[in-house]
């Protein structure tokens, strides 16, 4: 803030972020990616005796949840990272994990099926 009583003029700058903080402050530049692909089958229009009628195209049997999550930092915050994809999957069996450190980032995923 800046007064200035001699030309009468008073002047702030002010700033807001409403973005959530996924990561309770503890970890810099976080960026999450969710993936989820349903068990439903998928239906398409293929020609029959009649005309166009409504076939399955594929069957799913198995539905598969992936959080994929970077941030910067090196290895000793590679915990935190894991900790903090885990609020964010659901999902019983595990499919895969894979974690990545580099320089100046670290990144972490993590699928299940359900």
């Amino acid at each position: 803030m800046n007064k200035d009583p001699y030309e009468g003029v008073i002047s702030y700058n002010a700033s807001f972020d409403n973005r959530v903080d996924l990561s309770t402050g503890d970890l810099t530049g976080l960026k999450i990616s969710i993936a989820d692909t349903r068990p439903i089958a998928v239906s398409g229009l293929k020609p029959s005796l009649v005309g166009f009628a409504s076939q399955k195209v594929k069957e799913r049997q198995i539905g598969s949840y992936a959080v994929s999550a970077s941030c910067e930092g090196g290895s000793g915050q590679l915990e935190a990272l894991e900790n903090t994809v885990v609020k964010y999957i659901s999902g019983v069996y595990d499919q895969g994990k894979s974690e990545e450190v580099g320089e100046k980032t670290i990144s972490f995923k993590l699928s299940r099926f359900y």
